[in-house]
């Protein structure tokens, strides 16, 4: 079996799973305005070659998804939460 085959049996499961239990899937920014806040994870930069923007490719989803569930919650006080399956980008080497 091939690893992508893996990888795609593995994300249906979680899908699967995480969909049983009432959770929403969420899609998340890649680009965001500021880097990591921990000082011991490089961010790769963006920049626009046409406005001059600088943004970051996000390295974690967590403050995204913190706002994305309190919004959530005020709409609908039952909510179970929330989940995305995404990547993130750090700029390590390790």
């Amino acid at each position: 079996m091939t690893s992508q085959l893996l990888r795609n049996q593995a994300i249906r499961a979680a899908r699967n799973y995480f969909n049983e239990h009432g959770l929403l899937e969420v899609r998340t920014p890649k680009c965001v305005s500021a880097g990591a806040m921990e000082p011991y994870i490089d961010t790769f930069a963006l920049q626009s070659s046409i406005s001059g923007f600088v943004g970051y490719l996000a390295s974690s989803p967590e403050f995204a998804m913190k706002k994305i569930f309190a919004a959530e919650l005020q709409h609908n006080p039952g909510a179970r939460g929330i989940y995305e399956i995404a990547p993130v980008f750090r700029d390590d080497r390790a």
